[in-house]
């Protein structure tokens, strides 16, 4: 039996920034807009987390590199399953991302990659 894997061992990243469409050669740090969002919607801004959870699933959408169009299909089609299964708090849950997917999508690009480090 091997003593190690076949492969040496590899990080590989997926990374992603965001840019204004008005400034699109400068990235904007998430926090930055996490509190654009939170103001938008008026809501608090929590010291740790993201504002209703959005680097989470869009962030890591983007990272995977997704687009805003996909990412749109994707949540819609989550909507419509909460619907079916009559669940309402996870129907409102994914209409407000998709209320910000459509937020981000209006006013930034996204640039996805990814980092093989040893």
């Amino acid at each position: 039996m091997p003593t190690s894997a076949p492969f040496p061992n590899y990080i590989m990243p997926n990374c992603f920034q965001l840019f204004r469409k008005t400034e699109p050669t400068k990235a904007v740090v998430f926090q930055d807009i996490d509190r654009e969002l939170c103001a938008y919607f008026n809501e608090p801004c929590h010291d740790v987390q993201w504002f209703h959870g959005w680097y989470n699933y869009i962030g890591f959408a983007l990272a995977m590199g997704n687009d805003w169009t996909k990412l749109e299909a994707d949540i819609t089609d989550i909507i419509r399953e909460r619907e079916a299964t009559n669940d309402k708090d996870g129907v409102a849950y994914w209409q407000r991302m998709q209320d910000i997917r459509l937020y981000l999508a209006e006013r930034f690009n996204s640039d996805a990659w990814y980092e093989v480090k040893r």
